[in-house]
């Protein structure tokens, strides 16, 4: 204990709204003192003024002050005798409780809330606290709102679509740095409006039930959910709904699910739902061995009851059958007879009777038997039958009861075992005797030699061979068995079984058998159970033993083969250890090793918990299954118990908390935490791993626990590192000494001793053995007035002290945090599980990830996902053309596409036979791509693993349609050569089609795509990209440059400013500066001066104005007039020229030539012979004609 004062404190023990108790410690009295008389006093704090209420005394070391006005300061005196002192505690009473708090309005969107105040009407605020609740209400989100305005109502608006709200209230009272709150009330929202208030089974059938339920405002529900057995069977927009095709007399777990919107659940209730008997049918008398025999139901539960009658109504026997078969021995010859035959489930649903009468035939159990007569007495046309003094209160479709069954049959073989004749007992009912607290047991013996048939044996030979064994506690009379045993199971004194069994009576003794729905599970327990013969019985046979070195836990097999309804497969901890099986039940024990079987381990500041889960299917024999099973064990222990047992546990984080004892009232606590950096914002919370080089910062600080402890301060003594979590390890490194650091790292980041905190940093090393680092630190409590610095005047070492080292110089309070450990391979801040040897080797060339197959996930899916995207008129065609390749090729993924021609969209989701979680969002990519026009040779490349694909939207990156248009067709280039060279480099498909550019490669690929498209748009030339991906393209090939930076390869584009300005056209010329300024411009009254219009009468003046406007309009007709003949004006044509030889003859014509042939011509005429003899040519037709002739 660290303290200092002799005050003997004055402690608030409880409180209420009108009472506060309050305690103190009296100093201890000599044996003959006598009794002190404590004189107590209350105070009424108002205005920073004290008034008195009430003075008393008392002998006690407590006092209890009534009658006080809630929310109110007070002050609590008490002068202990001998004390000449008083000591005083100011505090408050509690708030009362809000009033009449109610929901005055609500609707989708918001809900208002009213209150009504206190009655004294004193309060400091109210606190509105709004939970959101899911559709089981756990609440999802809490929202505190602090209501300070004199008006008693509270709005909670702009609520989220489909919200389910209640609303808690409390009243504030605050006095100083001291606040109450009143109990919290709360009230429902809008829950109340779209919870389901009732479900129920209104009727059911032999394969049906029907479930009615009731909601009170169905406005906010969009549909109801209706599970059978868990899994979804219908969805309704009604209150009601029947589930058939179901087996008769059989139980069912049903859910019905509001919901608001698409999957919000707003309410859900479940019910125990079951089928009715389907009856009994083809009921028929056989008169051959006179045995009623019918067809009815089969399974557990079924049940047939029967009633014998005359005609005329009176029964004659009634019973209680499991079989549909009634043997009806010893009736009358000739009577006529009714039988009454129903089928009934557990004992509370029957179906309607069937009916037969019959004429009775005389057939006698004996005569059924043997074919030998024989002399009967009267009593032996019955079946055997034996009374014990006690009642059966068992279920007939229980364990129990079969357990029962087993057991008196077992007895009453073991009494028949000297007959002659093996003999095989069945039990055939049990009845109480009206009037007394007995139970006949009716039987039959059957000879056990033949298996194949139901033979019975005389009982009048049974009871003769009973009788003369004279068994004690047993007589023979009348023809019934008496059993005279007491009563073990009316005592407990006389019997051990536990509260989950049932005692049962045998001979002479008892035996304890489960109770429905409990297993027997002492084979498995360890130590066995005491004594051997008693079960311990367990609900569901589930059970755990959390041992110091081991744990263990079992399911019934029972219970899980009736859960499931065949044979199940359970598997360990995803099969890391096996589930040893015995007769009756699935178990396991492991040891507490995380490592060994997969052991789930959870710790927190004060435990560790240990978690084993079983996964329980189907058998692979059954090819439809609806649901799974998992059943989680764990085993939690205080972290100093498992320090303590010494437990081989993997290294965990440790942070201890030391709490000291402070005035003998009040505890106060010292924690040391280990921070990241000098914010103080990320502590270490985990195994950590750290570089020489990381700077380590350290935060040791005092708890107060709310109390009045703001004048003692800490001092940190001493700290240093150990490789063991024991902070008396032998070996230690010190870096803080006596209160002086003795490394030169270390640096205080606050002043030691003056506060209720002390920060430092030291930076990281290495110990000896190179083992996890722990870290240990010594600091006490000083009060107010003790000095608590150390002056630090000897030099500080140079070097980690690690020698080794006595226990402290005084005792005092050790926290200590870790493991740290130091490794220059981790990065700084990697934590130990998931450092890996991978982590230092790059990904080989070449190397593909293995493909997802169904044996990673053979269970599918829990939820069922879709997507849907929208698609333009124009691809309609398209999309309808290669529909059937896109569905084959998203079915080899067992993903459904539905093509909605009529809104335009395509919808994607998966299957219960989709076993890759990622496919559905392959398959979203991928009609993202057919909706932007990719063709699908291209787009179905999605679907596999190493693809991706990117849509990137440039409609908006440039503001006028024109400067976008022209960049994009800059990013095509002429004839599409920019976009292939783009796909030639980044191994890429690229589409660009109206505002987005669609690509489809390797992730490297799209990266480098999408900053080509973006520069673009941004008016950078695509060359300069395509010219640095080639270079890298280069660069890559070279094996001894590929893990080199290639900054000094590429090229440096820089964007060039046109520094010379153009000049413009019109040139303007500055004009010389004059003081003087311009001339001032003529007024149209010194125009009109000048010229004399000024004068003249407004009749002149408007009749020249006319003429103006005449003349300007003749100009203008004349203008539009040659305008209108311009139009037939022809224009102006070329001369043709003819082509001629290039004969100089042509060019200029002869006239003497000319006349010189027509006195040639003249003079051949005349017959006189020519100058100059020319041969003659024969013209081409005349050869023609002599030819022909």
């Amino acid at each position: 204990m660290l303290g200092h004062t002799v005050r003997y404190p004055l402690t608030l023990e409880s409180r209420s709204t009108s009472m506060l108790l309050v305690s103190w410690k009296e100093k201890m009295q000599p044996p003959a003192a006598p009794v002190p008389i404590h004189s107590v006093s209350l105070y009424h704090s108002e205005m920073k003024a004290y008034a008195a209420l009430s003075v008393d005394s008392t002998h006690s070391n407590h006092y209890r002050f009534t009658a006080l006005e809630s929310c109110s300061s007070y002050a609590a005196c008490v002068e202990m005798a001998g004390s000449h002192s008083l000591t005083c505690l100011s505090t408050i009473t509690d708030p009362e409780v809000p009033r009449h708090f109610q929901v005055t309005l609500w609707n989708s969107s918001s809900v208002t809330v009213s209150w009504d105040c206190p009655d004294n009407r004193k309060f400091s605020f109210f606190l509105v606290t709004v939970l959101y609740l899911n559709g089981t209400n756990h609440v999802l989100e809490e929202r505190f709102f602090r209501h300070t305005l004199d008006t008693f109502v509270f709005s909670q608006s702009d609520l989220p679509p489909c919200s389910r709200v209640k609303f808690g209230l409390q009243t504030v009272c605050q006095a100083g740095m001291e606040a109450r709150h009143s109990r919290m009330v709360l009230i429902n929202g809008n829950t109340v409006h779209s919870e389901i208030e009732n479900l129920w089974q209104t009727s059911s059938g032999p394969d049906n039930y029907t479930l009615s339920w009731v909601v009170r405002n169905t406005s906010s529900i969009s549909v109801f959910r209706i599970y059978h057995q868990g899994v979804l069977h219908y969805t309704t927009l009604l209150t009601s709904h029947t589930v058939a095709s179901l087996l008769p007399c059989s139980q069912y777990s049903a859910r019905v699910e509001a919901l608001c919107g698409d999957s919000v659940v707003m309410s859900s209730k479940t019910v125990r739902a079951r089928t009715g008997p389907r009856g009994v049918s083809e009921l028929r008398y056989r008169p051959e061995d006179s045995t009623a025999l019918w067809i009815g139901g089969t399974g557990q539960g079924v049940a047939f009851q029967y009633q014998l009658s005359y005609d005329n109504g009176s029964t004659i026997q009634q019973g209680r059958l499991m079989e549909p078969l009634l043997r009806l021995p010893g009736l009358i010859e000739g009577t006529h007879y009714a039988l009454d035959v129903w089928e009934e489930c557990d004992g509370e649903w029957s179906a309607d009777p069937a009916l037969v009468c019959f004429d009775g035939v005389n057939v006698s159990v004996n005569a059924l038997v043997l074919p030998v007569a024989s002399t009967l007495r009267p009593n032996e046309d019955r079946a055997l039958a034996f009374v014990v003094p006690w009642l059966m209160v068992l279920d007939p479709k229980t364990e129990p009861w079969a357990e029962l069954k087993r057991i008196y049959e077992k007895l009453l073989e073991e009494l028949l075992k000297e007959y002659p004749i093996k003999t095989r007992v069945e039990l055939v009912a049990f009845k109480e005797l009206e009037g007394e607290s007995k139970t006949k047991i009716t039987f039959q013996g059957f000879d056990a030699s033949i298996t194949d048939a139901d033979l019975p044996l005389p009982p009048g030979e049974q009871l003769d061979h009973i009788q003369s064994l004279q068994p004690p506690n047993i007589t023979v009379k009348d023809g019934i068995i008496y059993w005279d045993d007491p009563d073990e199971c009316a005592t407990p004194d006389l019997n051990r079984c536990d509260a989950n069994s049932l005692c049962v009576n045998t001979l002479n003794s008892y035996t304890c058998v489960c109770q429905h729905g409990f297993y027997d599970v002492g084979p498995a327990f360890v130590p066995p159970p005491t004594p051997a013969s008693h079960p311990v019985c367990y609900e569901k046979g589930m059970f755990t033993q959390c041992l110091d070195r081991s744990m263990a836990g079992g399911i019934a097999k029972a219970f899980l083969i009736g859960y499931f309804g065949g044979d199940v497969t359970v598997v360990l901890n995803e099969g890391r250890c096996t589930m040893e099986e015995s007769e009756t039940l699935y178990h396991f024990r492991v040891l507490r090793k995380p490592s060994q079987c997969g052991t789930i381990r959870l710790v927190n500041r004060t435990h560790i918990e240990f978690r084993n889960t079983l996964t329980v299917t189907l058998s692979r024999e059954r090819t439809i299954t609806r649901r799974d099973l998992k059943v989680i064990w764990k085993c939690i222990y205080p972290r100093n118990y498992v320090r303590n047992t010494q437990i081989n546990v993997d290294m965990e984080w440790i942070t201890s908390h030391s709490v000291v004892e402070y005035n003998s009232s009040h505890e106060l606590g010292l924690a040391m935490t280990m921070y990241s950096d000098d914010s103080f914002s990320y502590g270490y919370r985990d195994s950590i791993a750290l570089h020489l080089s990381d700077v380590l910062f350290f935060e040791v600080a005092l708890l107060t626990n709310n109390t009045f402890a703001s004048e003692v301060l800490l001092e940190v003594i001493s700290c240093w590192a150990t490789e063991s979590p024991d902070p008396q390890d032998e070996t230690k490194g010190f870096f803080l000494l006596n209160g002086c650091p003795v490394d030169s790292t270390f640096h205080w980041l606050s002043v030691n001793g003056v506060s209720q905190r002390s920060r430092f940093s030291i930076h990281m090393f290495t110990m000896p053995k190179e083992l996890p680092i722990y870290m240990h630190c010594l600091a006490r409590i000083c009060s107010h007035d003790e000095d608590c610095t150390t002056n630090c005047t000897t030099q500080r070492l140079s070097k980690r002290s690690t020698a080794r080292w006595d226990p402290y110089i005084k005792v005092a309070v050790v926290v200590s945090a870790g493991p740290l450990m130091v490794t220059p391979e981790a990065a700084p801040g990697t934590k130990l599980s998931n450092l890996d040897n991978s982590q230092l080797f790059t990904v080989p060339d070449g190397w593909k990830e293995p493909a997802f197959t169904k044996e990673d996930n053979p269970k599918g899916l829990l939820e069922e996902s879709s997507f849907a995207t929208l698609f333009p008129k124009y691809r309609e065609a398209y999309l309808k053309e290669c529909w059937p390749l896109v569905q084959k090729a998203l079915g080899d993924s067992h993903i459904k596409a539905t093509l909605d021609l009529i809104e335009g969209s395509i919808t994607v989701c998966t299957t219960k036979k989709t076993f890759d979680p990622y496919a559905v969002v392959r398959a979203r990519d991928f009609i993202k791509l057919l909706a932007r026009s990719v063709p699908f040779e291209q787009a179905v490349r999605i679907l596999e693993d190493d693809m991706a694909c990117d849509i990137t939207k440039i409609g908006t990156l440039v503001r006028t349609r024109e400067r976008f248009v022209k960049r994009r067709q800059r990013l095509i280039g002429p004839k599409g050569s920019t976009l292939k060279a783009l796909e030639l480099l980044t191994n890429c498909y690229i589409m660009v089609q109206g505002n987005t550019v669609s690509a489809l490669g390797p992730f490297n690929g799209l990266k480098e795509v999408r900053k080509v498209v973006l520069d673009t748009m941004k008016n950078i030339h695509p060359i300069y990209n395509i010219k640095t991906l080639m270079i890298k393209r280069e660069l890559s090939k070279d094996p001894e440059l590929r893990l080199q930076s290639w900054e000094k390869f590429l090229p440096n584009f820089r964007h060039k400013n046109l520094t010379k300005r153009k000049e413009p056209k019109k040139k303007t010329t500055k004009k010389e500066y004059t003081p003087f300024p311009p001339q001032q411009p003529e007024s149209q009254i010194d125009k009109e001066l000048a010229t004399g219009e000024f004068f003249l009468r407004e009749s002149v003046k408007k009749r020249k104005k006319m003429e103006e406007i005449k003349v300007k309009q003749a100009e203008a007709l004349t203008k539009r007039q040659e305008e209108r003949n311009r139009a037939f004006i022809p224009p102006k044509e070329k001369p043709v020229m003819k082509k001629t030889n290039k004969a100089p003859s042509e060019a200029k014509i002869d006239i003497e030539a000319i006349k010189a042939k027509v006195r040639k011509a003249k003079t051949k005429k005349l017959g006189a012979p020519s100058v100059n003899p020319v041969p003659q040519t024969t013209p081409a037709y005349d050869k023609k004609k002599k030819n022909k002739g």
